[in-house]
């Protein structure tokens, strides 16, 4: 993570004290204001402390007015505790050593292994290893979204497919469609920080060469992935930029290609499904883990 601590920044930190019942929600809600990514300590049983983090960028009044009303929001259905929020300013060093108390190598699917940077993993079991350095950037596999992301990826992935990651945020399913047998792959991401963060871990991983990284949404990634029309596009983000996205997806796929849109809280699992329907995607199927639903869809794509 040289690249990205080289220059200490300030982000801002902010803790929410909920109960158990309420984590996915307040962890959606949290991450649907722009967390680069989250961190959760259990302080009783019945509650848990979620810090997530913010680049200085946010203006830290209208983040807190915006948090406190969705939390307002939630409580009108779940029980949301103590719903204690309070915000400070942390450098990239403290959210690092954040990572390294809690980031600890696992399991994301049954045959690939994440790996921190900072720790030492041996496998004798022929698993697939992956590096990874969080940073900032969502995405660090430890999500529910994102494992669903990495075992629905695993599962209709083939040899040789063009792979498109948008919203890549450490470019994690990027590196493991890669390491999937995947013949060519281009991850992007608005977020600068992010697209940082994931070109450290391509690196990591020696894949300089074999994974495009681009800056910018779907429409300014658009003209380069059209000269290349994908097999397989992910999208492990949330359901309003899904939504949003899958009215082009198939102006970027070939015909009969794979949307796998991850990041869908439970609750608006019909939306998403009946809009993407809407705008030309067939759904396949769904997987879902705790409060969140990953999608499979079939694009129309272009012959």
């Amino acid at each position: 993570m040289k690249e990205m601590l080289k220059n200490p920044v300030k982000w801002t930190e902010a803790t929410v004290i909920t109960s158990c019942e309420a984590q996915e929600a307040v962890s959606h809600l949290l991450i649907t204001q722009g967390a680069g990514g989250l961190v959760f300590d259990e302080t009783s049983p019945d509650s848990v402390a979620i810090r997530a983090y913010y680049s200085d960028s946010h203006d830290r009044e209208l983040l807190k007015e915006a948090i406190l009303k969705g939390l307002r929001v939630i409580s009108e259905f779940l029980d949301t505790g103590k719903k204690k929020l309070v915000l400070r300013s942390v450098n990239d060093e403290d959210w690092a050593e954040n990572w390294k108390k809690y980031y600890k190598p696992f399991l994301i699917t049954d045959n690939i292994a994440v790996k921190p940077v900072w720790e030492d993993y041996t496998d004798s079991d022929g698993k697939i290893v992956i590096e990874i350095d969080p940073g900032m950037a969502f995405g660090n596999g430890t999500h529910e979204s994102t494992r669903l992301c990495a075992k629905l990826i695993e599962k209709h992935l083939k040899k040789g497919d063009y792979f498109f990651d948008l919203g890549c945020g450490t470019a994690i399913l990027s590196i493991i469609a890669h390491r999937l047998g995947a013949g060519s792959v281009t991850a992007a991401d608005t977020d600068p920080d992010a697209v940082r963060c994931a070109s450290v871990n391509i690196e990591l991983n020696g894949l300089t060469e074999a994974v495009k990284l681009l800056h910018g949404s779907l429409a300014q990634a658009a003209p380069f992935a059209e000269n290349r029309r994908f097999d397989l596009v992910a999208a492990n983000i949330i359901a309003d930029t899904i939504i949003d996205i899958s009215k082009n997806i198939n102006n970027i796929t070939k015909k009969d290609a794979i949307f796998i849109a991850s990041g869908i809280i439970a609750d608006r699992e019909e939306e998403v499904a009946a809009k993407c329907s809407e705008n030309g995607l067939s759904l396949e199927g769904s997987s879902r883990e705790g409060e969140w639903t990953a999608m499979v869809f079939r694009c129309k794509g272009v012959s």
